[in-house]
């Protein structure tokens, strides 16, 4: 998932940029319809050109990509990969800044 994300954000910068990953632990966040005591909140924030404003409603419906050689399949599996834990996964991006958040949450059970 998280890997989905930095490819996406290498090709898009075309090896110009840079990518950072933060990680922060968030308190009372409720997922899924369900109140999670904590969770875990990945950045994945890129410098790059930004997703076009025509794709942007559709980003993570397949086979949308804003790339000619993309196969739009990398961010719908991302989300499917994040909703299948509980989680979720949005983005804010504009020219010189695209940040993905995934927010997963940490669990008591064994």
């Amino acid at each position: 998932m998280v890997l989905n994300i930095v490819k996406n954000a290498i090709q898009a910068m075309k090896g110009k940029g840079e990518i950072i990953l933060r990680t922060r632990v968030a308190r009372q966040v409720t997922l899924s319809r369900k109140r999670h005591t904590l969770a875990l909140k990945l950045q994945i924030i890129d410098n790059g050109h930004g997703i076009p404003d025509e794709i942007k409603d559709h980003i993570f419906y397949p086979l949308v990509t804003g790339r000619a050689e993309g196969t739009g399949l990398g961010l719908t599996l991302a989300q499917a990969f994040v909703h299948q834990h509980g989680g979720s996964i949005e983005f804010e991006s504009r020219p010189g800044q695209t940040c993905f958040t995934v927010m997963l949450p940490f669990s008591n059970e064994n």
